[in-house]
Formats: C-alpha cells, sequence, structure tokens
C-alpha cells in the first residue's frame, strides 16, 4: 500500500479517540478527539447567541452598563452574535467606519454539571481589544483581533454568587459585560495604516463551556508511516487543565473505534496530572500500545 492511501485508510477508520481521565473524588472527565484543532476539545459547549445587548459608544466605566434604566439616556439595543460593529460602514464609501469601544451585556445561567468543574467562556474571535467582566470585577482581558482565546470564570462567578445581588437582583444569574475595542493603537498589529479594515465587536461565535476540575487544554495526534508502508506511528500529545492543582493520579484511558463505532482498541496507564503525557500507538493491522511518558 502506498504512503498516501495508507494515511486515507488511517484518517477514514480513526472516527474517534476517547480519551477517559478518572481521578478519586472528581468527575469523569471524557474527551472526544476527532483531529481537533482548537484548545479545550470538549463534549459540554453551548454557543451564546441570543438574549444579548450592546452599546457603540465608550462609557464611563463598567457601572454605566449596569445603572438603572431610569439614570440610562442611551440606551441598548438587542442583537444576536455573531456581531460586526462594522458590518454596514466598512464597506460604505461615503463614511468613516466607525473604530472605538463596543459593549455587550447578557444575564447568564450557568449549571455547571461537573463536581468542582471550571465554567469558561471561549471565544472564536473579538476585535480588536476585549475585555470580560462579572457585574463590577474585570476578569479577563485578550489582545488580539483574530484568534481564539478562553477565559476561565469559575472563580469569579463563585465570589459573585455569594453576593446577595446574585438572588434579589440578577434572580440567579450572572451579569456578564463585555468590551470590545477597535481603536486605533499604533502599537497594535495589523496596523492601522493597513489598506483592510480592522473590524470591532463579537464577530466569531462565543461559547460557554463547561469542563471537569481536570480536563484536556490541547491534544496534538503526530502519525508517522513506517519503514515497512504498512503501519505508522501514532503519536498523542495531551495537556492537561488544572487551575486548582489537585495531585490525584489520573487513570488515562485510550479508546479508538472504527469509522462504524467499533472499539479496536483500548489501553490504560496512570499518569500524574503535573506531567506532560505522550502516548505511541502502532497503527496497522493490529495495534500495539508502545509506552507512554
Amino acid at each position: 500500500m502506498k504512503v498516501k492511501e495508507l494515511m486515507q485508510d488511517y484518517k477514514k477508520n480513526l472516527k474517534s479517540i476517547l480519551i477517559r481521565i478518572k481521578m478519586k473524588n472528581i468527575a469523569l472527565v471524557i474527551i472526544y478527539l476527532c483531529f481537533c484543532t482548537s484548545s479545550f476539545a470538549q463534549v459540554n459547549k453551548k454557543r451564546l447567541i441570543d438574549g444579548w445587548e450592546y452599546r457603540k459608544e465608550a462609557i464611563g466605566g463598567i457601572y454605566e452598563v449596569w445603572r438603572p434604566s431610569r439614570h440610562d439616556f442611551s440606551g441598548w439595543t438587542k442583537t444576536n452574535l455573531p456581531h460586526s460593529i462594522n458590518a454596514y460602514d466598512a464597506v460604505d464609501p461615503d463614511v468613516k467606519y466607525y473604530q472605538g469601544e463596543t459593549w455587550y451585556r447578557k444575564m447568564l445561567k450557568v449549571d455547571n454539571p461537573y463536581p468542582n468543574g471550571r465554567t469558561l467562556l471561549h471565544f472564536e474571535g473579538a476585535g480588536q481589544k476585549t475585555d470580560v467582566f462579572t457585574y463590577l470585577t474585570q476578569v479577563g482581558s485578550h489582545i488580539g483581533g483574530y484568534d481564539e482565546f478562553t477565559i476561565d470564570m469559575t472563580n469569579s462567578f463563585n465570589d459573585f454568587a455569594q453576593n446577595s445581588l446574585f438572588t434579589e437582583k440578577f434572580k440567579n444569574k450572572f451579569p456578564l459585560a463585555i468590551r470590545c475595542d477597535n481603536s486605533r493603537d499604533l502599537n497594535m498589529m495589523p496596523s492601522d495604516l493597513s489598506d483592510f479594515n480592522l473590524y470591532g465587536g463579537l464577530y466569531r461565535y462565543l461559547n460557554l463551556v463547561y469542563v471537569p476540575a481536570i480536563s484536556a487544554k490541547n491534544i496534538h495526534i503526530t502519525p508517522t508511516v513506517l519503514e515497512d508502508g504498512k503501519s505508522a506511528n501514532v503519536k498523542i500529545q495531551l495537556e492537561l487543565y488544572n487551575p486548582e492543582n489537585f495531585n490525584d493520579d489520573l487513570a488515562l484511558t485510550i479508546f479508538i473505534k472504527s469509522h462504524d463505532g467499533k472499539e479496536v482498541y483500548s489501553n490504560t496507564v496512570k499518569q500524574s496530572p503535573f506531567t506532560s503525557i505522550q502516548i505511541r500507538i502502532v497503527w496497522g493491522p493490529k495495534f500495539r500500545f508502545l509506552n507512554s511518558s
């Protein structure tokens, strides 16, 4: 079999690799790997599309986002995500497109199913600088309009849940505010001297993600065809997300399933949550587990 045909067969049959990470007193982690390229490969994700309001102007500060409506004379406009503040003016030759702050707000219901689980916001893209707030507290920020990023909201949400406003004013929902800013900045790339527009707003999807206390953050799968031309060496590299530094050993189980869902390989290894994990498998007529480190 030619190398090209072998690799096509590899991709066809490696429909999914199921990784389970089990830790004492911590919920079971189930991660499906289907040639994932993004961080936090997960099974519990929700796109936050509706229920948003936005405001296209610079304001005095985060307090103005949640001030009583009787004192707010500018008002907010309802919208769904994704949303670009420059959807029209950036293609209008007769006006200058808007560059400045755009604020978004939403009342967010959180129901994490994992004991000690983490609640994350996964941004697929926001232009060009982003700040994230729970009520009046800034939780995280990001600079860059064309890359994805993740902000862990867990500690901020846990703290605000102890505030009486959580139940009395916001009815057990979290007041989430996001500021996007595509103002001119000489220290940012791409340059404002370029011949294209730097769009602002939450112009790509925003996801609410629930993961267990220890989860898979980054996964990299590298296949290498062996000299016999009939089999391949599959290397799986796994980076764990363990912000609370739990130190219980993990039981890591690898399942490989064929395209029809039949389990063709499985193996379990024990790992410390503080070590990088590498697993090597020979891919061919029969699967052989080589080693882990």
